[in-house]
């Protein structure tokens, strides 16, 4: 991030921001509020109205700011949300099933991730397939702050029969299969709702 973008996320939280956070900083901002005691959208129990909080207001439900300041977080997040929306991209051409069938898509488990030396992009995912492992290249470092300590352990959907592919001078057995990169949004994994086998197949 950019040293004035913890000040940019603290000005868009109490809603003074004069330009809309950057994706990242918004996705931040949203992880940063989630984490305060019991956000809600409950009336300020000073005022009694939803919205309107006051400095002195120290048993209101609503997210303290470092700086003191209470303010409608969850409200006003939603409001900048809103500024990112996506228009969905046009359906594409009709394919016969048998194109579906022929990828092999599978559950894996993130057993480690690690830096990949030179390349400003890339991560080297270790995945469990359950009956081997394999080496999985990923542009995650501009997507996420801590790529390892917010993917390693979790489930993940993956393409496991592509060609290998070389990327940074290594070589990736596979492609993770995430959630918004072509839209333009930041991305996130395409998990199961409840632990399964690894190397479970989608289909």
């Amino acid at each position: 991030m950019l040293p004035d973008s913890r000040a940019r996320l603290l000005l868009a939280a109490v809603g003074f921001a004069l330009v809309p956070p950057a994706e990242p900083e918004l996705r931040l901002l949203q992880g940063w509020l989630a984490a305060a005691p019991a956000p809600t959208l409950s009336a300020c129990r000073l005022t009694g109205r939803s919205g309107e909080h006051d400095n002195v207001c120290h048993d209101c439900p609503l997210p303290t700011l470092p700086n003191g300041e209470r303010a409608d977080a969850v409200a006003r997040i939603s409001r900048l949300g809103e500024r990112t929306k996506m228009i969905p991209a046009p359906i594409k051409a009709t394919v016969a099933r048998s194109v579906l069938d022929a990828l092999d898509i599978r559950i894996g488990t993130i057993l480690n991730v690690e830096d990949v030396r030179g390349s400003a992009k890339l991560v080297r995912l270790v995945v469990s397939f359950g009956d081997h492992t394999r080496t999985i290249l990923a542009a995650l470092k501009k997507e996420r702050a801590n790529p390892a300590g917010e993917l390693q352990g979790r489930q993940a959907l993956f393409v496991v029969n592509l060609e290998p592919r070389r990327m940074a001078g290594e070589v990736s057995e596979g492609m993770l299969f995430d959630l918004g990169y072509e839209d333009g949004i930041v991305p996130v994994l395409a998990v199961p709702e409840r632990p399964v086998p690894d190397g479970t197949r989608a289909g």
